[in-house]
């Protein structure tokens, strides 16, 4: 079996997919297995898989089933010891896979391991080096669009990875679970995270391994599809994993957030100016109304599951406090970066 199994999710991919299992060619670590799981794509992504890279696994599962199911099907078919998930816009620098199956030698308590990953159209900059923590669910790249350099060099804990370039340990996927599907898409990767955490498992950013991501290539960067699906599952991932006194206080919390955010769009800045830009205040309204219908309904079944993850934590009340503050994620990068 291969000590690494690749899942990429695809919808669509052309170019970038091509891109992407190009880097994957040219890894210096050879011990892994690609497995492509198409979610209905109609640009002849699957064709190309076939003729350019025929060493890949194809799951072609017929319609846009989502990230986090497009990921599960791959989880079920993945024979290695490290799962790693790769969007389709991402790649890996040669040495990448190398230096995260070294660094998972070397911290065999880590069920997670986050690589450094950089902006491709801007590799002097930071994508992701983890994820950071808002206490209102939301959660965001750790260094987003900061440039690359020495804060960055140094192999250190991290909260957690971002899924669009991470390491898995199955050991753990086995005892937490996969992506909740009730996701679909956005902010999955924080729900998973958190809940290996919360099992006391580990993750470790590993500034060695060097990947390159374009973000939200698929859904879009200003995209209705991402507002609402960011909106409603932070909801759904404050009810799963945060303490009670924080879930009770994050309104507080939300509105200041949302105090930025408007200020942000009135002088159009951050992502909420380009929202600002792209749709009109009465679209954006709808959305959030949405997302917050959904998220209510949907919050009997995100307290089952809470129970269940609370159930079997292994780490204390003040480790997940310290995770909070320690990882904690200023609202002024939610409202002031793009």
């Amino acid at each position: 079996m291969p000590r690494a199994s690749i899942i990429i999710v695809n919808r669509n991919g052309g170019t970038l997919l091509r891109e992407c299992l190009e880097s994957l060619r040219a890894q210096t670590f050879r011990d892994f297995e690609t497995i492509v799981v198409d979610n209905g794509s109609d640009d002849g992504s699957l064709a190309l898989v076939d003729t350019a890279f025929p060493g890949a696994q194809t799951l072609a599962l017929g319609e846009n089933t989502g990230f986090a199911r497009g990921n599960n099907e791959g989880f079920k078919v993945a024979t290695g010891d490290l799962i790693v998930t790769l969007n389709n816009d991402a790649r890996l620098a040669p040495e990448c896979l190398a230096e995260l199956a070294a660094a998972a030698d070397r911290h065999p308590d880590a069920g997670m391991l986050a690589p450094r990953t950089l902006i491709s159209t801007d590799p002097t900059r930071i994508d992701s080096a983890g994820l950071l923590i808002y206490a209102d669910g939301i959660y965001r790249p750790r260094g987003w669009q900061e440039p690359d350099g020495a804060a960055f060099a140094h192999e250190e804990e991290a909260v957690f990875p971002c899924a669009s370039a991470a390491v898995y340990r199955r050991a753990m996927l086995d005892e937490v679970g996969w992506f909740d599907e009730d996701y679909f898409l956005y902010l999955e990767d924080a729900d998973l995270g958190m809940r290996g955490r919360l099992a006391g498992w580990g993750c470790v950013y590993v500034p060695r391994a060097v990947a390159y991501h374009l973000k939200s290539s698929t859904a879009g960067k200003h995209s209705k599809v991402k507002a609402y699906h960011v909106e409603r599952n932070r909801i759904f991932n404050l009810v799963k994993h945060a303490p009670l006194p924080i879930v009770v206080l994050s309104p507080v919390f939300t509105f200041y957030r949302y105090g930025l955010q408007a200020f942000a769009a009135l002088t159009k800045r951050g992502a909420s100016g380009g929202f600002v830009r792209d749709y009109s205040r009465r679209e954006l309204l709808g959305i959030l109304v949405r997302a917050y219908r959904d998220a209510f309904r949907a919050l009997p079944a995100m307290w089952r599951k809470r129970r269940a993850i609370y159930a079997q934590r292994k780490i204390s009340r003040g480790e997940i406090y310290r995770l909070f503050i320690r990882y904690r994620l200023p609202a002024r990068d939610l409202a002031f970066k793009d």
